[in-house]
């Protein structure tokens, strides 16, 4: 297999970088969506008092935990490039 010098591996690590956090913005304007699809309905039960509160709050907590998939990527991009960086030293290069 061809090694690749430093400059390469540093330009792969910053272009992967870009396209996990483009790929993010996507998978997080898609949920935004579906969050809405789901949580104006379950508000409208709320409103007209055919579900209750304690009914909804297991699903509002469900969906602010797919709220957080933005800080789930950012952390796994640090710790791939942390690893992606000691990988690369320990190799030599």
């Amino acid at each position: 297999m061809k090694r690749i010098d430093n400059e390469s591996g540093v330009a792969y690590a910053f272009y992967m970088i870009l396209v996990l956090l483009i790929t993010g913005s996507i998978v997080w304007m898609t949920i935004s969506y579906g969050f809405n699809l789901v949580m104006i309905p379950i508000n409208d039960r709320i409103s007209d008092g055919v579900m209750s509160q304690q009914t909804a709050g297991p699903i509002t907590f469900g969906m602010s935990v797919l709220g957080a998939i933005p800080v789930f990527l950012l952390v796994g991009t640090l710790i791939w490039a942390v690893l992606a960086a000691v990988n690369k030293r320990n190799e030599g290069g």
